[in-house]
């Protein structure tokens, strides 16, 4: 995914609250730089995943 507006970050966002409501879990695994960078943006990378599979980026 190249691209990634805010409004679609709310659809996984809902199903992860679904889903624990159900007892499984979503993931994302190797997502994007987009999706990354979305996620880093909203402080919601660790909700999502292993830190090591969406790993943060360096501080410059």
């Amino acid at each position: 995914m190249a691209e990634i507006d805010t409004a679609s970050i709310q659809l996984p966002m809902l199903t992860k609250q679904e889903g624990m409501k159900q007892g499984t879990e979503l993931r994302i695994v190797a997502p994007s730089p987009a999706v990354s960078d979305l996620m880093e943006f909203y402080s919601i990378a660790r909700s999502f995943g292993d830190p090591l599979a969406i790993p943060a980026r360096d501080a410059a």
